[in-house]
């Protein structure tokens, strides 16, 4: 079993790109996903393949330049999982 299994780990620009990239190795590493980007669509079809392929995540529109944004979107993966292993 793998260090990260059941850790939860945001991923910033999870939507797309590097980020969508790193949330797959982490999932597959068996973490949880806290994933923020700022295209909503984009964003909620990641998560929608993640869920899908059994990974347990959570999402919010975020645009990381914004403290308000930034603060909710913490809130948000808190209140799912109560922790964050990585960032």
């Amino acid at each position: 079993m793998s260090e990260l299994a059941g850790k939860v780990a945001i991923v910033t620009g999870g939507n797309q790109g590097i980020g969508k990239a790193i949330a797959k190795a982490l999932a597959a590493e068996g973490c949880k996903l806290a994933l923020a980007a700022r295209n909503a669509e984009k964003l909620q079809a990641t998560a929608d393949e993640f869920v899908a392929a059994g990974i347990e995540v959570v999402t919010l529109p975020t645009d990381v330049s914004d403290e308000a944004q930034v603060k909710s979107f913490f809130q948000a993966v808190m209140d799912k999982f109560g922790r964050v292993a990585l960032l």
